[in-house]
């Protein structure tokens, strides 16, 4: 699948992308700590997650395993629901490593110039990593199945084969820190990762204890407790910690060195762990309360009572919660001392604050009192925040209840608590309607979202709600546009705009698209000025970048619009007014140091400028922003797609290249194989022969070890590559199309082939092929409409210049 991200303002985001984003932009109410009857915890919202566990099956695909962990993640820790579902991710990331050789793997890194499969065998062990408790890490031995202690292991010795040669500590820490605790018989791993710190620890500083730039002992074990808190890592760096603070104690009772450069090596050292050294009971009550054990962190602190590093409200808080008679307040004192000091949080820490620990002491909080809802709504707030949404569903739902059968509740937060699942169950809808995943939820499942939406409307007058019918309405209806099914996508459309009360530009936005793309540019120029001028009409729109944002994307699918009608100058009138709304967000969010925002924003001037004329401008603004944010893949592709729609071969080459020479991290492999298609297409045409670089990355696809982490539709863009580069023919590619986006590739990439062999008519009937398919939110529709309407240029059109460039 291959979705246009030009047209389309989400775009093609990734699932973890879009949680994270979505878990930061949702607010929640805490409650105070008000007094509520004791209820019990129902075992609703848990035995529906169960079940949820129980109907995924064996897990093939990248797509499979998010929505695998976001459930895992909502299991209790003792459900067999959750052992077995982590033994399912344990093999799908594991398993494809224990076949792999470390020698063989350097040699193709060699061959292929990159090593891009090193980091997913890395980032394999390390989501692995994050599926164990620590309280299944502290026990002798872990508490995990031989199978998957084998795994790990495997996966850790080549991790460790393939980065402790290239001098990589931090990859080779974790690697050695996984092998001591799974393989504690090997007394290799013990000795080499003593080593490993003891290094770390001595080329961080100089002869006269000077600091040095690098990872120290405490960094690394530091990175490696957020991954696997096991006790050999988190009494290693407590000790480091404490003998920090030994040593720093020490240094300020010696008078003053008398040399200038002694002096200059104890100010640096001052400066350089000062802080730390203030922070030093903070740092190691965190260390063990990341992994579970109050009881650690109460006795590593209590020798550092009255001591440089002390802070003597924090072991209080820690003693209460440790206290076996103490009711949940303790624990949420204790929690809210690591959360940020706002009032969504109640956060109490001065600095410092620390997600993961606060929310392993509210885990730890719920295992005393699972009936609290002050400690549920506070973990399921945490929850969101460290990327469990659906663990935050789970209390949430919980809390709920207990509310509902509490007499004396506040209609208030129970009000609060039902309009924060409406956002969760919005999130997990979109989740649903991702277009990565393989089918779209039933219409029954979107219609319980639009009943619990009005339900709660209608029960809790002027509560907060976010999620507007018309929300449910727009995401369903892309997802219909994601798979070609336009006809039950208008009506959604239409109906979403009926129900937008706040005039939202992005739906405005989307359905004049969807008109356009079939082909009645009238029609989607009415839409847009009826959006233009709903939005000039909504107070402070121009004042705020969401308005800024929307009305810009307005007004450049105007002059689309208006171009494909015939009407150019009220088109590059449009053109002229989206471009000054750009230039002013791309300002803003430099200034914000928003540098994927910014490179957004950049692309979309050069995009217009090149649609005024003013090619070369454009073109340099396509590079800009590749520069604003060379992570951002879809700045690649979206300049590489319109640079080949243009003809404009040389600029389209340079800045694949680029897209080529970033590790797969970064620009996505599913880019690099569509941008290379288009270029083999393009240089085809051109030059009578495939670009040699994009060929030469086509042919290699096989090697790169497709096996691992796959995505849904890899195994497809691959066969779309080897008949790109004749491996497999028309008639074989065509059978193996089982879904209407296949086809219309197929269509689309037969055509580009006939069209360079001179077959201009059977070209032709190609496109139309592609556009009967009605897959609009595909490059190739964009394309093949285009080449339609235009012709496919194999060189840019004449740059021109209006005679007024008012901007």
């Amino acid at each position: 699948m291959s979705p246009s991200f030009s047209d389309l303002p989400v775009g093609r985001v990734s699932s973890r992308a879009l949680l994270v984003v979505a878990a930061l932009g949702i607010e929640i109410s805490v409650a105070s700590s008000c007094a509520h009857h004791r209820v019990a915890v129902p075992e609703g919202p848990t035995q529906r997650f169960q079940v949820a566990a129980g109907h995924l099956g064996d897990i093939r695909f990248e797509d499979e395993a998010v929505e695998a962990r976001l459930v895992f993640q909502a299991l209790p820790v003792a459900s067999p629901e959750r052992a077995l579902l982590r033994g399912k991710l344990a093999r799908y990331l594991l398993h494809p490593l224990s076949t792999l050789d470390a020698d063989r793997l350097r040699q193709e890194a060699r061959d292929l110039g990159t090593s891009d499969v090193f980091d997913r065998v890395f980032e394999s062990l390390r989501d692995a990593c994050t599926l164990y408790e620590p309280g299944e890490i502290w026990t002798q031995p872990p508490s995990m199945p031989p199978e998957e202690r084998n795994l790990l292991a495997g996966a850790a010795r080549l991790v460790l084969a393939l980065f402790a040669p290239r001098g990589a500590e931090a990859q080779s820490a974790l690697a050695l820190a996984v092998l001591v605790t799974v393989d504690p018989g090997t007394r290799e791993w013990s000795d080499r990762f003593d080593r490993l710190l003891a290094w770390a620890e001595e080329a961080s500083l100089g002869a006269d204890n000077a600091p040095r730039r690098g990872l120290t002992a405490i960094d690394l074990l530091q990175s490696v407790l957020g991954d696997w808190p096991a006790p050999l890592v988190a009494e290693r760096l407590s000790a480091l910690f404490a003998e920090r603070q030994q040593r720093f104690s020490t240094i300020l009772k010696k008078p003053l060195p008398g040399g200038e450069d002694a002096r200059k090596a104890l100010g640096d050292l001052l400066l350089a762990q000062g802080d730390e050294m203030q922070r030093t009971v903070a740092s190691i009550a965190a260390t063990f309360l990341r992994c579970g054990r109050l009881d650690r962190a109460a006795a590593a602190t209590a020798p550092l009572a009255d001591k440089p590093g002390d802070e003597p409200e924090l072991r209080a808080l820690i003693a209460a919660a440790l206290d076996p008679t103490a009711g949940p307040d303790a624990t949420l004192r204790l929690a809210r001392r690591f959360l940020p000091r706002v009032d969504l949080l109640g956060g109490t820490a001065t600095d410092g604050a620390d997600l993961a620990v606060a929310f392993r002491v509210l885990q730890l909080g719920l295992g005393r009192a699972p009936d609290n809802p002050d400690m549920l709504i506070l973990s399921a707030e945490v929850a969101k925040l460290v990327s469990t949404p659906f663990l935050a569903i789970r209390q949430l739902e919980e809390a709920e209840q207990v509310l509902a059968g509490d007499k004396n509740a506040s209609s208030d937060l129970l009000a609060r608590v039902s309009a924060e699942l409406l956002d969760l169950y919005f999130l997990r809808l979109r989740l649903a309607l991702d277009p990565e995943r393989a089918a779209i939820p039933p219409a029954d499942e979107v219609e319980r979202m639009r009943q619990r939406s009005s339900q709660v409307r209608k029960r809790f007058h002027g509560a907060d709600v976010h999620v507007k019918d018309a929300q449910i309405d727009f995401e369903l209806a892309r997802s219909y546009v994601n798979a070609g099914l336009i006809d039950r996508a208008e009506p959604l459309f239409l109906r979403a705009q009926g129900e937008d009360s706040e005039t939202n530009p992005e739906i405005t936005a989307e359905f004049a698209n969807l008109v356009l793309k079939g082909g009645n540019p009238q029609q989607a120029s009415k839409i847009l000025r009826d959006g233009i001028s709903a939005l000039e009409s909504a107070p402070h729109v121009n004042d705020t970048i969401g308005g800024v944002e929307g009305r810009s994307r307005l007004e450049r699918l105007l002059g689309d619009a208006l171009e494909i009608g015939g009407d150019h100058p009220a088109a590059e009138q449009a053109w002229r007014s989206s471009v000054a709304g750009w230039e002013r967000l791309m300002i803003e969010h430099l200034h914000r140091k928003n540098y994927s925002r910014s490179a957004e924003a950049t692309f979309e001037i050069g995009r217009v400028l090149y649609a005024l004329g003013r090619h070369a401008d454009g073109i340099q603004k396509f590079q800009e922003a590749i520069e604003q944010d060379g992570d951002r893949d879809q700045s690649y592709i979206d300049s590489v797609a319109f640079l080949v729609q243009n003809g404009e071969v040389d600029a389209a080459l340079e800045i694949y290249r680029r897209a080529l020479s970033r590790p797969d991290r970064s620009v996505s492999e599913y880019v690099k194989v569509y941008a290379s298609l288009w270029i083999v297409d393009l240089t085809r045409r051109t030059q009578k022969s495939p670009d040699p670089t994009a060929e030469a990355f086509l042919r290699t696809l096989d090697l790169r070890h497709p096996e691992i982490r796959p995505q849904r539709g890899a195994a497809w863009y691959r066969q779309l590559g080897a008949f790109a580069i004749g491996r497999i023919d028309y008639a074989t590619l065509l059978r193996s199309a089982d879904t209407r986006g296949k086809q219309a590739e197929v269509y689309f990439y037969r055509a580009m082939q006939l069209l360079a062999d001179g077959k201009g008519q059977e070209a032709h009937e190609m496109w139309t092929k592609v556009l009967e398919t009605r897959m609009v939110s595909f490059f190739e529709f964009e394309m093949a409409s285009r080449y339609l309407r235009m012709g496919a240029p194999t060189m840019p059109a004449s740059e021109s210049r209006p005679s007024t460039e008012t901007i």
